[in-house]
């Protein structure tokens, strides 16, 4: 006898005989569809570059996940999607709305997880982690395509990262910088431009348009797609698209202003005063903005909170201070109000004056060998954000360190004094960045402003023009622009030669050594290091003794001094710098250690020296000698044969280089091929 039988769920066969002649084909059960859960495609508008970017991205053997950011009615979904279902993925397709942007508040993770396996035909366990490592399990080495929409935090998607190999794109309104920081490849989506806005309204209209016309709505949806295919539906059903009349605002300020009406006096009042803040996108510097509003912290967040429930401003999903408009028109409208309302020169002051004294004050902790200098502040802000340890300072000049050069622009039609002030405060930001365009930008901007201020006529002028005279020159050294790095090098120490700084005459001496050394004059290099660290030593300032000390090792080892010789003073030069409260520096003398002691062959004494000066570097959120190191170490794993190991570190490599060294990002990508290639 057979019978059928359900159990929990599942079907069960059973089967009962006494003798049988012949054999029993038992039916199997049907496997269950593979998910395809991903929502259909819809129409792009110029999205070419960053399709064929991201496209690539997502091609490698190993991809790392993407994240797609930008203000609301962007397109991100529409550009993930696509570029997920381009990937023609045979594994399952999930996808899941993380509700960032939801007015109930952002979906838990573990509920996705359950329905996710429920979709791929398995039981869901009862507890959270369980259920967890199943579904991280279940997609260990297949290739799924995951789309993580309006994602809130960078918790909640890590929560629902796959296993290596799969598709992962995750879309926020804002970067994520945890995110980021594991290598997660970031690209902002901005507005169309203006034709490929008139293409999209005409597409969804479905009708031809006079030029005017075309012209005028696409100005006033402000290349938004949202905004776009909004005016081109109303045209596609006949409802009239009316603009304003006089045409004063374009139809995103138009919609706002019933919102703006709502306010109260205070919260107006920041929304223009935000609208004013000097920032590279949409962000809003919560402490900035209470000090360019003159408000006390407490009356700062209760009017932050009001611009949120307007859903004017978005919320940060860190601990940043940094929150966001909606979107550009927003913040557009906002600055309109102001021009109206506020007294903009004051106001943008205040802000800058707020932002060069926390600066400075990072700067002192991150940096504390650096003798300080005072800048000519009119607004002293009376609320300070409260940096009192140096990884509190490196984080506040890592945030606000983008948005330096709108800082700067502003500075130069409002408050021109504070320029060269703001960029000698801002110095570990591009120590540790690196990011050399911007680094040289800035320099010849504040030499400028000094310049035309003629403050370098006067003792603190000529200290400050020196110091940035040396800071250009080392990025100029970056940029293999060494006759002007000299240049720069022998006028910081004319000047400094001029009121007998002999700080700044040893400082300048060690400058003209690298560069010196740069130009492959390794004598005339050997020379200044060692004048700087004489002078150092007499000064009594042990740190710089240390840093000379450091250089004149690499010097000799260009120069062919022996190997055990080059590791004993670097090592001198490490206990030093590390005893002065100069990580940073300590870490670069540990990792020429390691490169030294690998380079004698001595690979085995070489890894563990490179890996703490890898943790250093990580510690000081220096990117590029991060990168460097790994570079190293892959170096180690080649020679030695482990293939697999050099490319999982050549990849991460070549993440940190992506946006901060773009030549030393093609070079890792040549080895990576190659290494590939013949794996």
């Amino acid at each position: 006898m057979i019978e059928n039988s359900v159990t929990d769920s599942h079907a069960q066969i059973i089967v009962q005989a006494g003798t049988i002649a012949g054999g029993i084909t038992l039916p199997a059960p049907p496997s269950p569809p593979v998910p395809r859960l991903l929502p259909r495609r819809r129409p792009l508008a110029d999205r070419v570059e960053a399709r064929a970017r991201l496209s690539a991205l997502l091609s490698t053997e190993e991809p790392l996940p993407v994240l797609i950011t930008g203000p609301e009615g962007m397109g991100k979904t529409a550009l993930a999607v696509d570029l997920l279902h381009g990937q023609n993925t045979p594994g399952p397709h999930l996808h899941a709305d993380l509700g960032g942007s939801s007015a109930s508040g952002p979906t838990r993770p573990d509920a996705i997880i359950a329905r996710w396996l429920r979709a791929l035909g398995v039981g869901v366990p009862t507890d959270a982690d369980e259920a967890h490592d199943l579904y991280r399990s279940l997609t260990a080495g297949r290739r799924v395509a995951v789309l993580l929409d309006d994602v809130a935090t960078a918790v909640q998607a890590e929560r629902l990262l796959p296993s290596a190999c799969g598709l992962v794109i995750i879309t926020a309104r804002r970067p994520l910088p945890e995110l980021l920081a594991a290598g997660t490849h970031h690209h902002r989506l901005g507005p169309l431009p203006a034709d490929a806005a008139g293409q999209l309204l005409l597409s969804v209209a479905g009708r031809a348009l006079p030029h005017h016309r075309i012209a005028e709505l696409t100005e006033a949806c402000q290349g938004i797609p949202q905004a776009l295919a909004l005016a081109g539906a109303r045209l596609a059903v006949g409802v009239p698209t009316v603009l304003p009349e006089p045409r004063t605002e374009s139809i995103v300020s138009t919609a706002l202003t019933g919102t703006y009406a709502t306010l109260d006096a205070t919260a107006a009042r920041v929304y223009r005063i935000a609208g004013l803040l000097p920032s590279a996108d949409t962000t809003v510097d919560f402490a900035m903005a209470g000090a360019a509003a003159r408000l006390d912290p407490a009356t700062t967040e209760a009017a932050f909170s009001s611009l949120a429930q307007a859903q004017l401003l978005v919320a940060p999903s860190t601990d940043t201070g940094r929150w966001e408009f909606v979107s550009s028109g927003v913040r557009a409208h906002a600055a309109a109000r102001a021009a109206e309302e506020e007294d903009e020169g004051q106001a943008v002051r205040r802000a800058l004056d707020w932002l060069t004294a926390e600066t400075m004050e990072a700067a002192r902790l991150a940096v504390p060998y650096r003798d300080p200098l005072a800048a000519p502040l009119s607004f002293p802000p009376p609320h300070r954000v409260g940096i009192t340890t140096p990884t509190q300072a490196l984080d506040f000049l890592r945030v606000r360190g983008p948005h330096l050069d709108a800082a700067l622009t502003a500075a130069e039609t409002h408050h021109p004094v504070i320029v060269p002030h703001l960029v000698f405060a801002a110095w570990p930001h591009y120590l540790r960045a690196r990011h050399y365009r911007e680094w040289l930008d800035h320099h010849d901007r504040a030499l400028a402003a000094l310049t035309a201020l003629g403050t370098p006529a006067t003792d603190t002028g000529r200290r400050l023009y020196r110091e940035l005279l040396g800071g250009r020159a080392t990025v100029l050294r970056a940029l293999n622009r060494v006759p002007d790095a000299l240049a720069d090098c022998h006028q910081a120490l004319a000047t400094a030669k001029q009121t007998d700084d002999r700080a700044g005459i040893a400082q300048h001496h060690h400058d003209l050594g690298a560069a010196y050394r740069q130009a492959a004059a390794h004598a005339l290099a050997r020379q200044h290091f060692s004048r700087a660290r004489t002078l150092y030593l007499d000064l009594g300032r042990p740190r710089g003794a240390a840093l000379a000390h450091l250089e004149l090792a690499l010097t000799d080892a260009v120069l062919g001094e022996d190997a055990a010789t080059v590791l004993d003073r670097l090592s001198v030069a490490e206990r030093g710098l590390l005893a002065t409260g100069d990580p940073l520096n300590s870490s670069k003398a540990r990792a020429w250690r390691g490169r030294i002691l690998a380079t004698d062959g001595r690979g085995t004494d070489a890894r563990p020296v490179l890996a703490s000066a890898l943790d250093g570097f990580r510690e000081q959120d220096a990117r590029l000698w991060e990168a460097r190191i790994l570079v190293w170490l892959a170096d180690i794993d080649r020679e030695r044969g482990r293939t697999g190991d050099a490319i999982t570190l050549l990849r991460h490599a070549a993440a940190l280089y992506e946006h901060h060294s773009p030549a030393d990002h093609a070079e890792v990508t040549a080895v990576l091929r190659d290494l590939r290639s013949r794996a």
